[in-house]
């Protein structure tokens, strides 16, 4: 009489066996995951202090400088339309494709930033770099802090949950207007575009040319 394999029951024993080994590998991953935790907040990456020609934005600052054009000459008429325009811009989306850029006019390239994100630390030496390399009197760099200043955030357009994929965000402006921004937001608030490389954001931004 042959013997069906493939039927053959678990002894008693073989199912210890096994309930054992799948407790030990839950015990073992739990492990993990707290040490894990626990080094990540004993040792987070390091904020950078390094060289840098981005200027840190306060909301006030970042109204004067970068919405309201103050480093491009302009009188008061100019400055009242400006501000006009920006409180019809404030019920308008984001533009999902980007601009054509006014070879012109000073450019601002802001990353929106929060200082307990990864990414953004992990970037943080990468904009400062793109801002040594590229500032010129045309093209100027800076960054806001929208975790300290939520409200910006949500004018800008910027999730701050958790788990969200728009941090940081980097958006060039013009003539108060913003021009082109990495990531890209649908209308329907979907993120486009996975992990923001140094290349990624000379080829948005057209820093070579």
């Amino acid at each position: 009489m042959g013997i069906d394999l493939g039927r053959r029951a678990l002894t008693p024993h073989a199912h210890a066996h096994s309930r054992d080994a799948l407790r030990s590998f839950d015990r073992w991953s739990i492990l993990y995951l707290f040490s894990y935790l626990v080094l990540a907040m004993l040792f987070p990456q390091p904020i950078y202090a390094g060289p840098t020609k981005a200027v840190e934005y306060t909301p006030q600052t970042f109204y004067e400088t970068v919405l309201t054009g103050h480093d491009e000459k302009h009188d008061k008429k100019d400055t009242k339309d400006t501000k006009d325009t920006k409180k019809k811009e404030k019920k308008e989306k984001p533009p999902t494709t980007p601009a054509d850029a006014d070879p012109d006019a000073v450019t601002h390239i802001v990353e929106l930033f929060a200082p307990w994100s990864p990414q953004c630390l992990v970037l943080e030496p990468v904009f400062a770099e793109l801002s040594q390399t590229y500032a010129t009197e045309k093209r100027k760099f800076g960054k806001l802090d929208v975790s300290r200043w939520p409200a910006m955030a949500k004018e800008l357009n910027v999730n701050l949950n958790g788990a969200t994929d728009q941090l940081p965000t980097f958006v060039s402006f013009q003539h108060g207007k913003e021009l082109r921004r990495i990531p890209l937001v649908a209308e329907s608030g979907k993120v486009y575009g996975g992990r923001i490389r140094r290349q990624d954001l000379v080829q948005v931004f057209d820093l070579n040319t």
